[in-house]
């Protein structure tokens, strides 16, 4: 690991009485899009302080894996955190300015849904009053800085809500996402399963082989595994209804995920 290490640091002005609700689903969403962002599901952001007055969180990161060993609170590299920030950074200031012609415009509108569900959470004490600072900092140097006030908070939340309102297009393709399996019947529309990508919610499994079909619904402990899967999300009424799947790409333990 390099010498130099950053954190993410997270101000939060007590302008006004901040909500309890407010502060807890504004870190957990920045928690959850970098859980996202980094393509890892033991990547986690932990609290290493939070100072009273203005709320300041400082934010590390460590995996469950390092945590569990007893490994010491070491920030992560700023090499490994730089590109969430640069993320982070552009998707809320995408928000902020979106439906003004930018370039950005195109970029925001194609994210997923869980991320602009994040971005709306996360500037939530600001839309109640109480502006918000976002940077990442090494000792030496400051990155990414972000600053929101409650009128920008405001145009983040309005934004993030249009574009989740708004319906989806039929088929949305995806490659290598992860899949667990929810239930297995023998009736032709009682296979489930979870993509977390599109929903928290189990959807209806279909097959383009019978040779994925077999491996996901009757393989070795199908329950048991993460199978990572190429194919359709398919839409109605503007909502995830089902899942086609094209093809296995690979398979790993859920003990080892």
């Amino acid at each position: 690991m390099s010498e130099t290490s950053t954190r993410m640091l997270i101000k939060i002005e007590k302008e006004r009485p901040l909500d309890l609700l407010d502060l807890t689903a504004s870190l957990a969403a920045v928690g959850d899009e970098y859980r996202r962002f980094s393509g890892d599901e033991k990547a986690r952001l932990y609290v290493e302080s939070i100072t009273e007055s203005s709320v300041l969180a400082t934010l590390t990161s460590m995996t469950r894996d390092a945590l569990q060993a007893g490994a010491p609170f070491i920030p992560i590299a700023l090499d490994g955190l730089a590109p969430f920030l640069g993320h982070w950074s552009g998707l809320l200031n995408g928000l902020a300015n979106y439906g003004r012609g930018l370039a950005s415009d195109e970029l925001v509108s194609r994210s997923d849904k869980s991320s602009l569900r994040n971005a709306k959470n996360f500037v939530a004490p600001a839309v109640n009053g109480n502006a918000i600072q976002v940077s990442g900092d090494n000792n030496t140097v400051t990155v990414n800085q972000i600053v929101i006030t409650p009128e920008i908070g405001g145009d983040i939340a309005r934004n993030a809500n249009h574009l989740l309102a708004g319906p989806l297009p039929g088929e949305l393709r995806f490659e290598n996402e992860p899949l667990r399996l929810y239930q297995v019947r023998d009736a032709k529309a009682g296979d489930l399963g979870f993509i977390d990508r599109f929903s928290s919610k189990p959807k209806r499994l279909t097959f383009g082989s019978d040779a994925a079909k077999e491996e996901i619904l009757h393989g070795d402990s199908p329950f048991d595994v993460f199978f990572f899967v190429t194919g359709l999300a398919k839409t109605a009424g503007g909502e995830i209804a089902s899942y086609h799947i094209e093809k296995i790409d690979g398979i790993t333990s859920r003990d080892a995920a």
